[in-house]
């Protein structure tokens, strides 16, 4: 059966599409009245509004005005337009306007038809009008602008000239008098035209009216032509005396004779004008009170009359009494009467839609669907089905919603003095064009648009229309149903609704045709369509939603896109939202001693830190998928292993990264334009702040997905943490890292404060476990936390120095003398405890020897036997020191006069040597001594008490021999601060054979060589500054910058 066959009445049969108040032919009116449907709804709106309008009838009321309110298509333009046929009790070929409403039994309360027919036996002026289109042009900024419309559609009622108030005043004097036929002759005797045809005229015809007026005897020459020139000066009435004209008007017509104005759409004409409100208020006011009831306003307003006077501000609790009978018409209203009207079955029909749904019932349900939350109705039963088949249910109120949206954004203009494009219409030729199709094709949203299409202003429907020339649009240059331009004009028609989000599963629904089609097949070609829509800038995406661009949107969007936003600018923002937003701990606290020991970490963001001058031992880097370094598995484990950081590898999905530089881009563009320079796009520009802001949530929530569901690398492994929140994971897996890190927080037992420390120290040292001079050779860990105080105390006895000289410098000599009194004290108390009087430290361990040299023992006899012990301890056992100590290994022996010793240490190609480093393949220095053993396999024993290898082939402990490089064997050392006088004193050794180096110092760049030549050792020094000069043999000499050479002669 095709759907044309199936609707009660034929679908194609002409109805008027807008309502147009002040339209009224016959034809026109007979069909409105046949037709209209009174709903349940309608009937209690005739009631309650007979019920009112009859006091005035009866008696007396000065509640004498009538507010319906309803959403734009809501129908309520048509009930006016109903009421003024009523009122009028209009005479229509043979009938009158009551007989459609008691012979098709239209109302169904007795008592409301006796109202009826009682306001219809009633002798009455019915003016219709829309205001806006009866309005001057710029009549809405005169604050007297309604008294003056209801002035003009009021003469205009009695016949009289409704532009030119004062032509229209001598029509009334004339009228009264008894002269105004006589006038009419008169002047068309003179001029040769009818008056009503020539009044509107009036500059152009004085001199005949002047005669017409003087020749009938009713004024002078002189009293004519004074009132002529009067009469095209501004006019002004007040409320009062208008009210009063229309008082005076109905005691002339006698017989309870009654006026009534039907206004449509005042609330979108008064907007947010507190003056026309003002106005309003005014004239309904002197109006009931004149009249009391004879007269009475009827409006109608999208919005009721509490919330529009609410709005305005001020005090309109006056109109408010007046507007008594409030009337809303509601969506179900619009629904009852489009079924009743239009989709009305026949009974075979209605037979096999029923049977239809009961056939494909689940199929249905499953293809029409929503996902968001406002509630969208679709069919509940097969009655449903067959009741509003080709629609679907959701159809009515979103449509309604609409109409609503488009209107209020501007989308739509023409209906203001054209009338209110109606749901009726829309759904009638929507129905049309599926008409020949058999059951099963439903009417797909964008279908609408179609109807309303030429009620749109160009800057919506231009962009629809040149979508058709577009060739990457429309290839085929197809002058209709192009898939793509359907999709477009979806968009559009939902822009501006809040029920529903344009997401892909809502635009497929949308987009079903028949109730057979594929919707994984649909939703794919959906997609393909936004891509190809999105390419050519007329849609963009914001998170999962797609928006419709209208030509002033693009043009902004395309200046949008024209900002430059560079990577590191947008890593940055990801950085401070997982920094400050997602992840925010800035210190990990280790869970035990009820967290008192807390852990700082560097944050980065692929290689970009978060903040400047991070310099913690461990760190947290997430890597997004614009990472440009390797992310390769291996790669991955090797950066984790080495940098002693946490990974986190989020996965290839780029979504957080565009909408954080959507952000951007248009932050950007916001900053730069101001609102001079967009005056006209304000509205748009504050549409981009709210999507500014949803991007922003939207990237926020995408990188919280994505770091949820990231690839942890702690360690060298993949990690699986037991978290699932973001936190928790990424908590877990510093944890695991702090562990392997700080690998000796489980030798503390118990945590220290104050008091135990100064416990410990109470004879002036620090006496109790702490590490030792770290991986010397043959040391293990807990034997260098037991025997390491000679170390450690070395280090406080500097740091005593240190500040005593900086309270010293900064003028705080209490504090300075204070810290010297410590310095003293401890260092005494470290000779007694960890030196001998014959000068061996710590039972003749090696690296206290030098840390006892290099930062304790004063210049004097101890000092010597310590030295000449230490020297003793190195021939003896070699090199055996660790990361504290091996610093100051080789300057201490130079400066013991033991030249050859510190070279034949340096030198050694044993284990533990740096050149056994090099004789291994070495480029770099390693952590351990024992790195590769001498087959050459990595070293994969335990260090004893730390159950780990710990090997690093990249290290800077014993690299710190650079420095002995450049002081000792090039001679580089400053004399004074910053290199202002440099001490030059090289120690060459033949074995080396010749060496060269510079050092770059702020006081520019210092060079220095020296080689063996057979008369000796020739050197060379090319300083930026004065130096200070001691060769090796003793010579010495104060030189100015410049270059220079000298040969020291073997010994």
């Amino acid at each position: 059966m095709k759907i044309k066959d199936m609707f009660a009445k034929k679908i194609d049969r002409e109805i008027q599409g807008v309502i147009i108040v002040g339209q009224g032919e016959d034809a026109n009116v007979s069909q409105e009245l046949e037709e209209y449907v009174v709903t349940r709804e309608l009937q209690k709106h005739f009631a309650d509004f007979y019920s009112a309008y009859k006091k005035g009838i009866a008696g007396t009321t000065p509640k004498m005005g009538v507010w319906i309110s309803g959403f734009f298509g809501s129908g309520k333009s048509h009930f006016l337009k109903i009421l003024s046929y009523l009122l009028e009790n209009r005479q229509v070929g043979d009938r009158k306007a009551m007989d459609y409403f008691v012979e098709d039994k239209k109302i169904v309360d007795p008592m409301v038809l006796a109202d009826m027919k009682l306001a219809a036996d009633t002798p009455t002026d019915v003016i219709l009008f829309n205001i806006d289109s009866k309005s001057e042009t710029n009549g809405k900024q005169n604050k007297d602008a309604i008294v003056n419309v209801f002035l003009k559609v009021f003469n205009q009622m009695q016949g009289f000239c409704g532009s030119i108030p004062h032509v229209a005043d001598l029509e009334r004097r004339l009228s009264e008098e008894g002269r105004y036929d006589e006038f009419k002759a008169a002047f068309e005797e003179e001029y040769g035209d009818p008056w009503e045809d020539s009044r509107q005229d009036f500059d152009f015809i004085q001199d005949s009216v002047v005669d017409a007026l003087v020749s009938m005897d009713f004024m002078s020459e002189a009293a004519a032509r004074n009132w002529c020139e009067k009469a095209v000066e501004p006019y002004t009435i007040s409320i009062e005396d208008f009210a009063k004209r229309v008082k005076s008007y109905i005691e002339r017509k006698g017989n309870n004779h009654h006026v009534v104005f039907l206004v449509d759409e005042i609330g979108q004409y008064i907007g947010d004008d507190s003056k026309l409100m003002l106005n309003l208020q005014t004239v309904t006011e002197e109006l009931g009170k004149e009249c009391m009831g004879k007269a009475w306003v009827i409006v109608t307003s999208q919005q009721d009359i509490d919330s529009i006077t609410k709005v305005k501000g001020n005090d309109f609790s006056k109109i408010q009494g007046r507007f008594d009978t409030r009337l809303s018409l509601s969506s179900a209203n619009v629904d009852a009467v489009i079924k009743k009207r239009i989709l009305e079955k026949t009974e075979p029909a209605a037979q096999t839609l029923r049977v239809l749904y009961e056939q494909k019932a689940t199929i249905i349900k499953n293809l029409i669907v929503f996902n968001d939350t406002a509630e969208k109705k679709l069919y509940a039963s097969a009655e449903d089905f067959a009741e509003v088949y080709p629609f679907v249910p959701y159809q009515f109120n979103l449509l309604s919603s609409v109409l609503t949206s488009i209107r209020t954004h501007g989308a739509s203009g023409k209906h203001l003095s054209g009338g209110e494009r109606s749901m009726l219409a829309l759904f009638k030729e929507s129905a049309v064009n599926v008409m020949n199709e058999e059951a099963g094709v439903i009417v797909p949203f964008h279908r609408f648009y179609d109807a309303l299409e030429n009620f749109l202003d160009h800057s919506h429907s231009g962009v629809i229309i040149r979508a058709y020339d577009n060739s990457y649009i429309n290839p085929e240059k197809k002058d209709k149903d192009v898939f793509a331009i359907n999709v477009l004009k979806t968009l559009f028609m939902i822009k501006y609704v809040l029920e529903i989000e344009a997401n892909i599963d809502n635009i497929t629904s949308l987009m079903i045709e028949n109730i057979d089609d594929d919707r994984i097949e649909l939703k794919g070609r959906v997609e393909e369509a936004l891509k190809v829509l999105m390419r050519q800038m007329l849609v963009q995406k914001n998170g999962s939603i797609y928006v419709f661009l209208t030509d002033e949107e693009q043009e902004v969007n395309n200046e949008i896109e024209k900002e430059n936003v560079e990577t590191p600018e947008i890593i940055t923002k990801v950085a401070e939202m997982i920094f400050e937003d997602i992840f925010p701990g800035k210190r990990y606290t280790y869970p035990v001693f009820n967290g008192r020991y807390a852990f700082g970490f560097n944050q980065f963001v692929d290689d970009r830190p978060y903040k400047a001058n991070q310099n913690y031992d461990i760190g947290l880097r997430v890597l997004t998928p614009w990472y440009d370094g390797s992310t390769e598995d291996g790669t991955l484990r090797m950066m984790s292993g080495q940098s002693r950081e946490v990974l986190v590898v989020l996965p290839n999905d780029a979504e957080f990264l565009t909408e954080i530089q959507s952000y951007l881009k248009i932050e950007g563009f916001l900053r730069k334009n101001t609102s001079t320079q967009l005056a006209k796009y304000e509205t748009i520009k504050e549409a981009k702040r709210v999507e500014m802001r949803e991007r922003n949530q939207n990237a926020k929530l995408y990188l919280t997905e994505a770091l949820k569901e990231a690839t942890i690398y702690v360690n060298g492994d993949v990690v699986r943490v037991n978290g699932k929140e973001v936190i928790s994971r990424i908590n877990e897996a510093i944890g695991r890292l702090v562990q392997t890190v700080y690998h000796k927080l489980s030798y503390i037992d118990a945590p220290m404060g104050e008091a135990e420390i100064r416990k410990m120290g109470k004879k002036n040292l620090w006496i109790g476990p702490s590490l030792g001079d770290w991986l010397a050779m043959g040391k293990g860990i807990a034997w260098q936390a037991m025997h390491n105080n000679p170390v450690s105390n070395a280090f406080i006895v500097h740091d005593l120095k240190v500040i005593s000289e900086t309270a010293e410098r900064l003028g705080k000599r209490e504090d300075a003398a204070r810290y010297r009194r410590q310095l003293a004290a401890t260092t005494d108390a470290y000779i007694k405890k960890f030196v001998s009087k014959k000068g061996i430290v710590a039972k003749d361990y090696q690296s206290a020897y030098i840390m006892a040299l290099k930062f304790v023992l004063p210049e004097g006899e101890l000092r010597e036997m310590v030295k000449k012990n230490f020297v003793a301890n190195i021939r003896k056992n070699g090199l055996q020191t660790g990361f504290f100590a091996t610093e100051h290994l080789l300057p201490l022996l130079v400066e013991a006069g033991e030249q050859k010793l510190a070279y034949d240490v340096l030198l050694q190609e044993n284990c533990p040597g740096w050149m056994y480093q090099v004789k291994c393949g070495a480029t770099t220095t390693w952590e351990r001594w024992d790195a590769l053993k001498p087959d050459g396999t990595v070293n994969e024993e335990k260090m004893a008490g730390s159950g780990e290898n710990m090997v690093s082939f990249n290290h800077y402990a014993f690299g710190s021999v650079g420095e002995f490089y450049y002081q000792y064997i090039l001679g580089i050392r400053p004399e004074k601060p910053g290199f202002a006088k440099l001490h030059f004193a090289p120690y060459p050794d033949e074995r080396l054979g010749g060496v060269s180096g510079s050092y770059l110092s702020v006081a520019g760049k210092i060079e220095s060589a020296w080689r063996y030549e057979p008369d000796g050792c020739h050197i060379r020094l090319a300083t930026p500054v004065e130096a200070v000069v001691l060769l090796p043999d003793g010579r010495s000499e104060n030189v100015p910058a410049g270059t220079y050479e000298w040969t020291v002669k073997r010994p």
